[in-house]
């Protein structure tokens, strides 16, 4: 889960093109926390298998949850108030 998660975030910048630099900030961010705890895990042995896989969710979720907020200003920006999509100027 964590190894496909990594791959999808820092293949983000292709995957989700158009969206603010921001996010992939935000992406290369929760990366290295994702590494970081991996490390924590396998060279340390800080904490078990199961802590690892509660952590990982936890980044995961969390990263989930941003990308979320990111799509609904995109679409949330390109409607009206009652939710129907805005016509251009030049279309109507």
């Amino acid at each position: 889960m964590a190894a496909a998660f990594a791959v999808m975030v820092l293949g983000s910048p292709w995957i989700l093109k158009g969206l603010p630099k921001r996010f992939f900030v935000i992406c290369y961010v929760t990366f290295g926390v994702l590494i970081g705890g991996f490390l924590l895990f396998t060279p340390v042995g800080y904490y078990n298998l199961t802590a690892f896989e509660l952590v990982a969710f936890t980044i995961i979720f969390s990263w989930i949850t941003v990308f979320i907020r990111f799509i609904d200003a995109i679409v949330g920006s390109s409607t009206d108030a009652a939710g129907a999509a805005v016509m251009p100027a030049s279309v109507a």
